[in-house]
């Protein structure tokens, strides 16, 4: 008879989610608990849509209907863990034991210390974050100020929520006198400076060609909800969004193991803290080459899935190398986006068709066929 092990996913985020579907695969090997802080799976990479009249539904899944049935899913915020006793602790629920844990809990906002970040600031990390945000967005739109909205940060989230909105109305009769005043604040010397040169400069194009403000070499020093100060100068808003910096999750200090210097977990060539084999790290919460990507986060939670499956059968395992090559699809407003495939890079309409194919294809691996086609059209109308 098969004893079946107890593993404890925490973390209802690209990495856990993967882990989950893999191993759900092996029922007959695992009983398999996935802990999420949040009902909802927030697709990142579509998140900035949100700024639209759009329902939130095209960004936002539940995450019971992407889970198989076999799987028990709790939602609960997970305060600790205790690696001796092998248990998970809650804030409103009794401790959780487990045979193998996978720790995938994301990231969280980065601030750097910031006056007035968490205070004033809209953040953009959770459902309500976001329909707060789309409220506001509307509102002043609909009020027609004259005041910028800022985004503060200019990687690839920043440079598609602020393009979004420069062309939330565009094409509607009704607001043809509404024209937002859009800036992006961001400290480095060039917006999404992760990416080729080429890929910026089209990016950046595009952006002055929607009459998007861009700021660089330019640090955000405080904010106290209507002046913004800056290294280069005062900005008056009401409306700033923060989308400048994550940081791992201050709950991975629970582990009491190594960390790096940025808080994420030292892993060893399979995921797993090295003194405790039966704890696996991944994603955010890695100490990796890629670590901070939702690419990389699919491809360590179907590692570790792998991993524990093959060492549960008394397979050989594979050791782990981060993924060598990582793309893009940045959506740019309406109809435009800058995406790469291998050595080559789509700019324009063929850049947004692909950002909807790599959408349309994660969803309806994981979600179900309904999403999917309603996500892509929805995106291929725009």
């Amino acid at each position: 008879m098969i004893i079946k092990k107890n593993v404890v996913i925490v973390g209802g985020g690209f990495g856990g989610l993967e882990s989950a579907r893999i191993l759900a695969r092996y029922s007959n090997l695992f009983n398999i608990t996935l802990i999420s802080k949040q009902e909802n799976f927030l697709y990142y990479p579509a998140l900035y849509q949100l700024a639209e009249k759009a329902s939130t539904y095209f960004s936002v899944l539940k995450i019971k209907d992407m889970l198989p049935r076999s799987i028990n899913l709790i939602i609960d915020e997970v305060i600790g863990f205790d690696r001796i006793k092998k248990v998970v602790t809650f804030s409103n629920r009794s401790d959780l034991s487990y045979d193998i844990l996978i720790v995938a809990l994301g990231s969280v906002t980065e601030d750097f210390g910031t006056p007035g970040v968490r205070e004033f600031m809209y953040q953009f990390r959770t459902k309500e974050d976001l329909d707060r945000l789309r409220g506001i967005i509307l509102q002043y739109l609909d009020s027609n100020q004259n005041e910028p909205i800022i985004v503060v940060g200019g990687g690839p989230t920043g440079i598609e929520l602020a393009a979004q909105i420069s062309t939330l109305f565009k094409g509607e009769s009704s607001y043809d006198n509404i024209h937002p005043r859009v800036m992006v604040i961001e400290a480095l010397s060039s917006v999404v400076a992760q990416l080729p040169e080429r890929a910026q400069h089209f990016i950046k194009k595009h952006l002055l060609k929607l009459k998007v403000a861009l700021y660089t070499n330019t640090k955000v020093t405080s904010y106290d909800g209507h002046i913004l100060k800056t290294n280069n100068g005062e900005f008056i808003s009401k409306t700033v969004v923060w989308a400048a910096g994550l940081a791992a999750n201050p709950l991975l200090r629970d582990l009491n193991t190594e960390t790096d210097k940025k808080g994420r977990v030292i892993v060893n060539e399979y995921l797993e803290i090295p003194t405790d084999n039966n704890v696996f790290v991944i994603g955010d919460s890695a100490s990796t080459l890629r670590a901070g990507l939702a690419q990389t986060a699919i491809y360590d939670g179907a590692f570790v899935a792998r991993s524990i499956i093959a060492r549960t059968i008394r397979h050989k395992r594979e050791v782990y190398s981060a993924p060598k090559h990582v793309g893009y699809a940045i959506p740019v407003g309406k109809g435009f986006g800058v995406a790469s495939f291998g050595s080559f890079i789509f700019r324009g309409f063929l850049g947004s068709l692909f950002r909807n194919i790599v959408d349309f294809e994660y969803i309806i691996k994981r979600a179900d066929l309904r999403s999917a086609i309603q996500i892509f059209f929805h995106k291929t109308r725009e």
